[in-house]
């Protein structure tokens, strides 16, 4: 059966996608990641509305089918912490709202990635309804979660902003998730299992294992500067122990994926 908006959507609306990232999308490679699929894979046009201060991959910048819309992060003022912090609010809304609703062509999704969750679930959700858009979030990790570094279990604040996370999650179309944990925590606020995809980080095609000839160009190249590294099995690096099992080569040298969790405490050897 047809979705009664489908009726009045066009195709050029049909064919769109807005990726919005409230903050650096050349630093976010998962968002990077989606819109290069939207575009080169289903063949979408996809709209970037984000902070544009890091060049984005090649891939990307050179796609004709990816269109970077930057906002501007708030500047910095001497003004006192709670009003900067709601001004700043005031000004990310009223740059997503003209990005969306009146500056962009209208899209048949729009892609979010969360956190921060404000005020974007709120903007975003918006425009959805203005417009006959559906919203697909990518949860990389719970905003309310991240405030309870800050805040105590009690604050105000941080119960406000687990109820709006919670609340406005539920309107969304579809979700997205780095593991099946956060799917499972989702489903507890009274989200529908089939509307969550876990959708694991990985590497891009470009990203291979090194060969046998870059492996010996990069260790003849950083060999002058090993030192105590190449000659102990064993050392202890920013409060971390190096395990002196070694896989192959370009492990044994920089320790890569082989640090001990629960090693923090630097310990001396004879």
């Amino acid at each position: 059966m047809a979705n009664p908006r489908d009726d009045h959507m066009d195709n050029a609306a049909r064919k769109r996608v807005q990726v919005v990232v409230l903050g650096d999308f050349g630093r976010s490679p998962r968002m990077q990641y989606h819109a290069l699929s939207l575009a080169t894979q289903a063949g979408f046009q996809v709209d970037v509305v984000a902070y544009a201060e890091s060049k984005p991959w090649d891939a990307v910048s050179q796609c004709n089918k990816i269109f970077m819309r930057p906002i501007h992060s708030a500047k910095p003022n001497k003004l006192p912490r709670a009003l900067s912090l709601v001004l700043k609010v005031i000004y990310q809304v009223s740059q997503l709202l003209w990005m969306l609703i009146f500056r962009l062509r209208r899209a048949e999704y729009i892609v979010l990635q969360t956190p921060p969750c404000i005020p974007t679930f709120m903007v975003c959700q918006l425009a959805c309804l203005l417009r006959g858009t559906r919203l697909i979030v990518d949860w990389h990790n719970f905003g309310y979660s991240l405030l309870a570094y800050s805040l105590h279990a009690r604050h105000p604040l941080l119960r406000i902003a687990t109820w709006y996370e919670r609340r406005f999650a539920r309107y969304a179309h579809a979700h997205m998730c780095v593991t099946h944990a956060m799917k499972e925590r989702l489903i507890t606020w009274g989200l529908a299992p089939a509307s969550i995809h876990v959708m694991h980080d990985r590497p891009a095609p470009w990203f291979a294992r090194a060969t046998l000839a870059d492996t010996h160009e990069l260790l003849t190249r950083i060999s002058p500067h090993l030192g105590v590294l190449a000659e102990r099995p064993e050392v202890e690096a920013d409060g971390f122990t190096l395990d002196p099992t070694w896989a192959d080569p370009i492990s044994r040298v920089l320790g890569l994926d082989l640090l001990e969790p629960g090693s923090t405490v630097l310990t001396q050897h004879p």
